[in-house]
């Protein structure tokens, strides 16, 4: 047998086994006269088809196979040469690759990969420039802006950078400065407090002036003519060394018998 073995399968390319299979059988028949290829298998190789040949015919015949990249209707064309004991056939396929399918669903994602080697140290970045704090403006003080410093105030609640160096002067130059913070508004007035707890017992304080001595004024008491449910008012008057009482009772009087 001259040649590779090409072989095709059902499981492969079952739509055109058919197709193969019907072109060599006439292919053979038409050269030898006689020759049949059947395989229940539905597969055709060179070995399969060669030894059909060699039991009938005592022939040989070598299969030569081209597939093109294309796609659409499968299609064969077969071209013979040599003689009819060493046949030759060159089979040329076209349209066997199938159309490019749908786009699949995405896979599940993969399980993450292990960590990679640390990289090389990078190299050293350039100095920086530093933030200095000045704490409240102030007049006749010189202020930084360079690139090694950015001196930073606080002037009426809102902290500010300076952009421009300079020497303060007796005012302040919003020009020199950029704002970094404003000033928040005042909040709400908050919820009053819980009480404080009792304080400590102050010390005793010194004694005082002895006081002039308590006297009494003139005593006067009324009563009335009513009836009813007693009482009695008291009005004072005078200072307290002169004191006045003025009792006024009434509703003493009993009521009439029966």
């Amino acid at each position: 047998i001259m040649g590779k073995i090409y072989h095709i399968t059902k499981e492969s390319l079952s739509y055109i086994s058919r197709e193969v299979k019907a072109l060599i059988t006439n292919a053979i028949r038409k050269h030898s006269g006689s020759a049949v290829l059947d395989h229940p298998d539905g597969s055709v190789t060179e070995e399969k088809l060669n030894t059909t040949v060699r039991t009938k015919l005592n022939k040989t015949i070598t299969a030569n196979v081209s597939v093109d990249s294309g796609t659409g209707t499968p299609s064969v064309k077969v071209t013979e040469s040599e003689t009819d004991t060493e046949k030759v056939f060159d089979f040329a396929f076209s349209g066997l690759k199938g159309a490019k399918g749908d786009k699949g669903a995405a896979g599940a994602t993969g399980a993450a990969g292990a960590k990679g080697d640390t990289g090389a140290k990078g190299d050293k970045g350039a100095t920086g420039t530093s933030i200095r704090n000045k704490g409240a403006w102030a007049t006749s003080t010189a202020y930084v802006c360079d690139s090694t410093y950015i001196d930073v105030v606080t002037y009426n609640g809102s902290a500010y950078a300076c952009k421009t160096g300079h020497t303060s002067g007796s005012s302040w130059d919003s020009s020199n400065w950029t704002l970094l913070v404003s000033k928040g508004d005042k909040g709400d007035k908050g919820a009053q407090g819980d009480r404080g707890a009792q304080g400590a017992t102050g010390t005793q304080g010194a004694k005082g002036d002895t006081g002039a001595a308590a006297g009494f004024g003139a005593v006067t008491a009324s009563v009335d003519n009513g009836v009813g449910t007693p009482s009695v008012k008291v009005t004072t008057g005078g200072t307290d060394t002169a004191k006045t009482f003025d009792f006024a009772f009434s509703n003493l009087k009993g009521a009439t018998g029966a």
